[in-house]
């Protein structure tokens, strides 16, 4: 190719690979001028249907011009306009758009900026994929013959002139490794494909933000809602795709077009037997109901075929048989409704349906639902919300005058039987009121102080209420009237314990409640035990339903059944699922062992809430990460400007300390599956890798030495419920290298470094009994120093404490006191 002329222009050198194609230095030979010349390969003529044709591009009359195919419609994002797109013209424009990302990725090709804007839909309803500007070339061992003619006889290797690190494309469609500047391939495209579906079934966009930043957080962290009020006439099937085209991980995305356009080709076929076999039947049931499912398969066939390919007067025998139909029908429909009502809630599949789609940062922080399942109330940072949930519409409940500008948080708490109210909590300043909410409309009326409202009985007639907070909660269990009238104390516990949780049965007959106990061991880590335990309406009879220190939140189903959700301990403890006991409706107690009900990864469940024929559960799905912030520092150290995230993986990462010179951020993290040590540089994206981390040898508490030239942290290796467990002191170069063991010990609380002016490091440890606190040198190369001060300890106690910059002075902080204590 080089030293070639291409019309009027000669090829001189290679420039590098961007774009579309191969981009040469060549100059033109009319103007006698240098210019940057691109050559494509031939897509178009393999598939002209599914992509805007380019015909020619020349010159003429001393002008440049591009002829290309003359196409009449409209973009999709025209057609779509904010409203779902029937599920015929979704499924077909979907398939031709899969397609379409086919011929391209199958030449090597990467659009890089799909989106409804870059789809046109003709007035034959076709689709085509336009605007091919941002789209990049991947050079393979089997590329189409013309990019080989193209590159035939190149020395060097080809360069992507994309600056990499770049996220490139619209925000609200790009792929998680898009928005991260990462490396592309093909199944970017896809992941962006995933989000245009989602947009023409629902008519929103599937990721949104007040800003890029918001929305870049949405893409890497949050799951689009699939609530029922968006489109309900979606097939199932659709949403399956559209969950696995948009799947963070591009590993368990779809990894080729041509798979989402099989799997829209089988759902189109599937419905397309589902209209086939409704338009073939005639029930004599309400639509929608489950009486009309079951007629519709008995009576779908050749006899209805038959009577419609020869209309006639019916028969009077083929009357009665109709009516035996459908008698039959409403008889099998109703048996199957027992049969799913009254089979054993662990033989049931619970399918999950997200009603709430909040982003980041205005979080939902809890919810219940109407009893009639019809209402969902929640409360997120912006107010009190009522939603409708069959079509998502909501509005938002208006303050209390005497709360506004309170910074009042909110508790949804219980629904009254006949669904035209629930109670609310309002927390302000560590104190807790308890407030009716009208569902008709209307501010919160407040009908109690210092309390928290817990369940209504099944008959309207009393609420249950905690109060008289301690130290671990409420440690009194009351009732009162609806209106807060005539309260009675039931239950009451020693400041060790609390109660929380308190819900009625389903027969109105016991109560069930979360009690927390607190257990502390001298030198033992304190753990809390959680119960749950039921009483009689009176507060008699208790009994211990279930008792773990993993469990979150509970609901009594039915007389015979509780659920509650736990937390799995393994692998990384970031995840609860739903478990199941039986119990004894009328001593509470349980007879039978425990069975899990989900196997749900990656958050936590509370705020179980049901309706009131127990066939609906509601609850909060959250779960919490941790990231590493910087901030600017005002003057004299009194403010701080808003900090900016610098680390955006989703694993929990925790910052320790700065490099000597500040220009780098020290912390640990469980990104790789175990506890690591990373530096990251602020002028850099990428991250360095200190201390990897095993299983048996998590790093823990890494901090810089007070010359700045040394990673100290803690291996932490033995395997005990010790508060603090004999761990390995280990040192690493602050720019890497590898790790050397410096001595074990029993830390308390980890190591401190003073500045570099002081060179000093410190570590603590606790005497046996737990009276005293010795605090002694620690040196990075020699180990364990000289003994620098002691301290008396309460063998119970917690304590807090730092060495101060200039290595002069020790403080010391007791947990739950507000008292420093400095040596």
């Amino acid at each position: 190719m080089l030293g070639r002329t291409i019309s009027h222009y000669r090829i001189i050198e290679a420039l590098g690979g961007g774009g579309m194609g191969v981009v040469y230095k060549a100059e033109d030979t009319d103007l006698g001028r240098f210019v940057a010349l691109k050559f494509l390969p031939d897509l178009v003529a393999h598939n002209p249907r599914v992509i805007c044709t380019i015909y020619e591009i020349g010159e003429a009359q001393r002008r440049r011009f591009i002829s290309m195919e003359y196409l009449e419609g409209m973009t999709l994002k025209q057609r779509i306009s904010e409203r779902p797109l029937d599920t015929d013209t979704l499924i077909e424009l979907g398939i031709e758009i899969a397609e379409a990302l086919d011929a391209a990725h199958s030449h090597g090709i990467i659009h890089r900026d799909i989106k409804p804007a870059n789809i046109f839909v003709t007035k034959r309803g076709h689709a085509k994929i336009l605007d091919f500007g941002l789209a990049k070339l991947t050079l393979k061992d089997n590329s189409s013959s013309g990019v080989e003619d193209v590159t035939e006889g190149m020395a060097t290797q080809v360069q992507d002139l994309t600056i990499p690190g770049s996220a490139m494309g619209t925000i609200m469609y790009m792929s998680p490794e898009q928005a991260l500047g990462q490396e592309l391939d093909s199944r970017t495209d896809l992941f962006s494909f995933g989000a245009v579906l989602y947009e023409m079934a629902t008519g929103s966009l599937p990721f949104r933000g007040e800003t890029s930043a918001a929305v870049f957080d949405s893409i890497l962290h949050g799951a689009p809602a699939f609530a029922p009020g968006f489109n309900p006439e979606l097939p199932a099937g659709l949403e399956l795709i559209i969950d696995k085209a948009l799947e963070k991980d591009r590993n368990l995305r779809y990894q080729h077009a041509s798979e989402i356009r099989a799997d829209l080709l089988r759902l189109k076929r599937q419905t397309q037997t589902v209209r086939v076999a409704v338009a073939g039947s005639t029930a004599a049931t309400q639509p929608g109901s489950a009486s009309a499912s079951v007629a519709t398969a008995w009576r779908s066939g050749p006899v209805d075929v038959a009577e419609v390919a020869k209309p006639g007067r019916k028969r009077p025998w083929k009357i009665a048989l109709s009516a035996a139909l459908a008698i039959t029908t409403l008889l099998v429909a109703t048996f199957v409704v027992r049969i799913l009502i009254h089979r054993p809630l662990a033989e049931r599949e619970l399918k999950q349906q997200q009603l709430t789609a909040n982003s980041r940062e205005n979080a939902v922080a809890n919810g219940t639902i109407s009893p009639d399942g019809k209402y969902l109330a929640y409360w997120d940072v912006k107010g009190i919300h009522l939603q409708l949930i069959a079509t998502g519409e909501m509005r938002t409940i208006p303050q209390p005058q005497m709360l506004e500008g309170s910074g009042a948080e909110w508790s949804i708490g219980p629904w009254f039987p006949d669904g035209t109210r629930f109670l609310t909590n309002a927390t302000t300043e560590q104190h807790t009121s308890i407030w009716v909410v009208s569902a008709l409309g209307g501010a919160p009326r407040k009908i109690r102080h210092e309390a928290t409202a817990w369940s209504v009985s099944p008959d309207g007639s009393k609420v249950v209420f905690t109060t008289n907070t301690g130290s671990l909660g409420d440690r009194e269990v009351w009732l009162m009237g609806p209106n807060g009238e005539q309260p009675e104390k039931l239950l009451a516990a020693n400041d060790g314990s609390a109660f929380a949780a308190v819900k009625w049965s389903p027969d109105g007959e016991r109560l069930a409640y979360l009690r927390l106990r607190l257990i502390q061991t001298r030198q033992h880590e304190d753990r809390f035990e959680i119960a749950i335990e039921t009483c009689d309406s009176k507060g008699q009879s208790p009994s211990t339903v279930f008792s773990s220190s993993t469990v979150r939140d509970f609901y009594w189903v039915s007389p015979g059944r509780i659920i509650y959700s736990r937390a799995d301990t393994e692998p990384n403890g970031k995840s609860d699922n739903f478990w199941e006991v039986p119990v004894d409706p009328r001593t509470g107690e349980s007879v039978g062992q425990p069975h899990r009900l989900t196997n749900w990864p990656s958050y936590h469940i509370d705020d179980i809430t049901a309706t009131a024929d127990g066939k609906r559960l509601a609850f909060h799905r959250w779960s919490a990460q941790s990231g590493v912030y910087i901030g600017q520092l005002g003057e004299g150290g009194t403010s701080i400007t808003t900090p900016r995230r610098i680390t955006f993986t989703e694993a929990d990462e925790l910052p320790s300390a700065w490099t000597a010179d500040s220009k780098a951020v020290i912390f640990f993290s469980d990104r790789n599956g175990h506890w690591g040590v990373f530096k990251q540089p602020l002028d850099q994206d990428s991250v360095e890798v200190l201390v990897t981390g095993a299983k048996g040898a998590e790093a823990d508490s890494p901090r810089v030495s007070a010359d700045g030239t040394w990673l100290l942290y803690q291996e932490l290796t033995e395997k005990t419920d010790r508060l603090w467990p004999m761990a390995r002191l280990m040192r690493v170069p602050i720019n890497g290298g590898l790790p050397e063991f410096v001595f074990s010990a029993r830390f308390y609380n980890s190591h401190r470094c003073s500045r570099a002016e002081a060179n000093l490091c410190v570590f603590a440890e606790q005497t046996a009994d737990g009276t005293w606190l010795v605090f002694t040198v620690l040196d990075p190369i020699r180990g364990k120093g000289r003994e620098l001060a002691k301290f008396a300890t309460d063998p119970l106690g917690f304590y807090h404490w730092d060495v101060s910059p200039d290595g002069k002075r020790i403080a010391i902080l007791k947990g739950g006191e507000n008292q420093i204590h400095v040596l």
